[in-house]
């Protein structure tokens, strides 16, 4: 919730590709600055089978950000598996993962 309510510069509740964009591109509390392009936005959204312009709710925010960490994980785990030589460091990634 803090994170939507620190992009939400507006304050109109709701996280809206430009409100979105304009967040990002402020330092936000961790420091890191986002470059969205609308494409980015666009593709996001059709991630979780919502329009082009649809806004983010509070709720729709936090199931876009679970969504895209679980893909983060599971490029990780491909990596993982098709590293040469894989050892135990794998085996415990994976461990790590089946147990989500």
């Amino acid at each position: 919730d803090a994170l939507f309510h620190e992009l939400d510069y507006d304050g109109q509740g709701e996280l809206t590709y430009k409100s979105l964009f304009f967040g990002l591109r402020r330092p936000p509390s961790c420091g890191i600055r986002v470059h969205l392009s609308r494409h980015d936005y666009t593709s996001l959204l059709s991630d979780l089978h919502l329009p082009a312009e649809h806004p983010l709710s509070a709720s729709e925010f936090q199931r876009l950000i679970r969504y895209q960490l679980a893909r983060h994980v599971q490029r990780v785990m491909t990596d993982a598996v098709q590293m040469d030589n894989a050892g135990p460091e794998v085996r415990g990634i994976l461990d790590s993962i089946r147990e989500l």
